[in-house]
């Protein structure tokens, strides 16, 4: 289902000034955006006096806009933009065209109103942006459009099921969190699915029907050493972790892998997780809720895949640290699909802790990589975020792993990750986000720290 903004959209004026300025400068704004995929809620009327601001207010209230765009035509009255904003609680944003230079008197005094004006609504708990450029320049238009796709992303996250399979891991009190505070801070909803669930809509899927899906689903010839038996169940888990996605309507997912699945007599998910991730799905493994949500945000930012590893080792030296984890990544981080290999999970037999399952085996390709994840402490929403180079690798071990030349001292973010009690497993993307996350996390209103 697509999500728009609904947009609520005014301009200010004052008829002493120059009474058309603002009317030329809505009708621009409005067509400068008309390629962007919003609900446009316009209000015509020029904001220059008491009765036409609270009737812009009653308007904007009764169309519930997600966000109120003030073109500022000239300077006007602070109470006029109070009356308007006073019944929504979004942001507002002011696109404040430059006035012209070499002129005896400014015409239109609209930075003015706009300082005014967003002062006295910042004193009002209002979240107030500004864009100090043109209408027909792309730098202002691209500052619109990073503040429209972020709060496109923090609506859908109110609208975002997250799922859940099992509980949280043994031993793994890291990745707890507090579900009402994960929805009032950030939004998403938890559905709770019991491992019971899951194995028996696996055990309802024929070996026929997994056969048939096994067939489109991976290139025979990147299997290493695989039994029939581990291929099927792989792909029944797949079948029936999807069809829950479906069922429940879920737009991301956490799975308590280990210990349950093998008490269940059922095999590691990794290839499910790999193949949910590349269809959009982002699946967090070892139940990491906040985990799953932060990959989400990720992909939502990016439009590629995120990546869920261990931090193994640094090196002072170099910058460098190495990541990995099991083989549940998703292909498209890969330099290579074609070298993807499937293999049984490394940590599998009869005194490990999985029955044999799966695996999706790959480096991560090279690029400069962002990581960030939501965690909570003291029942408060944070950011943390750090960023570096993935160069290439080798498999220095199995699984997905990953090399990446941090940008800082490793020990120094592994102190900070500590100090701000972060969870062990690191989520990063592909690209140089710190400006979305940083506009994100205002428009959230929860802190981010760049390490």
């Amino acid at each position: 289902m697509e999500i728009k903004l609904r947009v609520g959209i005014v301009v200010t004026g004052e008829d002493a000034l120059n009474k058309e300025a603002p009317r030329r400068a809505l009708d621009a704004v409005v067509k400068r955006i008309e390629d962007i995929s919003i609900e446009k809620v316009i209000f015509k009327e020029t904001l220059s006096n008491s009765n036409i601001s609270k009737k812009a207010g009653n308007y904007f209230s009764k169309e519930n806009v997600d966000l109120l765009l003030v073109v500022a035509g000239t300077w006007t009255q602070d109470n006029f933009l109070i009356d308007a904003s006073k019944f929504l609680n979004c942001p507002i944003i002011f696109w404040s065209p430059p006035d012209p230079l070499g002129v005896k008197y400014p015409s239109t005094g609209a930075l003015v109103g706009t300082i005014q004006n967003g002062g006295v609504l910042s004193k009002m708990g209002k979240k107030v942006k500004i864009i100090l450029d043109g209408i027909e320049s792309k730098q202002g238009l691209d500052k619109l459009k990073r503040y429209l796709k972020v709060l496109t992303i923090i609506k859908k996250l109110k609208m975002l099921k997250v799922g859940i399979i099992g509980s949280r891991c043994p031993g793994m009190l890291d990745s707890s969190f507090h579900e009402l505070e994960l929805m009032n801070q950030i939004g998403p909803e938890v559905v709770h699915i019991g491992t019971g669930n899951l194995v028996k809509e696996v055990n309802s899927i024929s070996k026929k029907e997994a056969e048939k899906a096994l067939k489109g689903l991976i290139n025979i010839n990147q299997i290493e050493n695989v039994k029939d038996s581990i291929l099927v169940e792989s792909v029944n888990i797949y079948i029936a972790i999807k069809k829950m996605v479906e069922d429940y309507d879920l737009g991301a997912l956490a799975i308590k892998c280990w210990p349950d699945f093998k008490t269940s007599n059922i095999c590691a998910p990794c290839f499910a997780l790999s193949r949910l991730s590349d269809e959009g799905i982002m699946c967090a493994c070892e139940a990491d809720v906040t985990a799953a949500v932060s990959m989400y945000i990720l992909k939502q930012l990016t439009g590629s895949s995120a990546y869920l590893g261990d931090m193994l080792k640094i090196d002072n030296k170099t910058n460098e640290a190495q990541y990995y984890h099991c083989g549940a990544a998703a292909t498209g981080l890969a330099q290579d699909k074609s070298k993807v290999k499937y293999k049984v999970h490394g940590d599998a037999g009869p005194e490990r802790a999985w029955k044999p399952g799966l695996t999706v085996e790959f480096p991560l390709k090279p690029g400069r990589i962002t990581f960030a994840r939501i965690g909570e402490i003291k029942s408060r929403y944070k950011m943390i975020s750090y960023s570096g180079n993935a160069t290439e690798s080798d498999m220095f071990t199995i699984g997905n792993p990953a090399r990446v030349i941090l940008d800082n001292n490793p020990e120094d973010i592994v102190n900070n990750l500590i100090y701000h009690g972060a969870a062990h497993h690191q989520i990063g993307v592909y690209g140089d986000i710190v400006q979305e996350l940083k506009v994100f996390c205002d428009f959230l209103n929860i802190d981010l720290f760049l390490l």
